[in-house]
């Protein structure tokens, strides 16, 4: 897994503290409430990215794999996890979605998925099938010696598609533009924090 450390410059840390030296508890409440509030906008900003890039990536698999652990009063920063796991076939809108019970024609008529770059693909040796733990998935048969697909024979195995992960390491200046905005953002919303807090205490 890659992630972001959404946290206060030090710089931002002293101003904010000394803003609010007279407000019990402000500090640890305007900068745990400022980092949430950006770290949120930057989980959006991920998924719009990745999503950007890879449009036939589903936004509900995106947001299972790109996860947020927020700031508290103990503990001033956030961080953004991206999953390196692969996205699976069955999450990419396939067609049949359900598994049929004749395997043998479904092999032959091949299951078409969503494509992580846009459009639809059918893969010809893939099939949908229901595991014994109930699990259901898009899967095909391989040789992995000879790099053979279909025979019933061949051991069986799930096909999947890109990681969030890898989609953001492969996305040029992705994740430099999303630091870059995250920076911004932290030092507004803390003002807007700062502020809040300030014309509270004054009422």
């Amino acid at each position: 897994m890659i992630g972001f450390n959404v946290r206060l410059d030090e710089n931002d840390v002293a101003r904010a503290k000394r803003m609010l030296r007279a407000v019990p508890n402000g500090f640890p409440r305007a900068a745990s409430r400022a980092i949430n509030k950006t770290a949120t906008r930057a989980r959006t900003l991920v998924i719009g990215g990745i999503r950007a890039e890879r449009p036939g990536l589903p936004v509900k698999s995106l947001r299972k794999a790109v996860t947020l652990r927020r700031a508290s009063f103990g503990k001033l920063s956030a961080w953004i996890t991206i999953s390196t796991r692969r996205v699976p076939l069955i999450e990419m809108a396939p067609n049949p979605k359900t598994p049929e019970r004749d395997l043998g024609r479904s092999r032959r008529r091949g299951v078409s998925v969503k494509a992580a770059k846009g459009g639809r693909v059918r893969l010809r040796h893939a099939f949908i099938a229901r595991m014994p733990s109930g699990r259901v998935g898009v899967f095909s048969r391989r040789n992995a010696q000879f790099g053979r697909y279909g025979a019933a024979r061949l051991p069986i195995f799930e096909l999947r598609g890109p990681s969030a992960a890898v989609v953001l390491d492969e996305a040029g200046n992705l994740e430099a533009e999303v630091e870059r905005q995250t920076e911004a953002n932290l030092t507004a919303d803390l003002g807007t924090q700062v502020d809040l807090l300030l014309r509270r205490a004054s009422k």
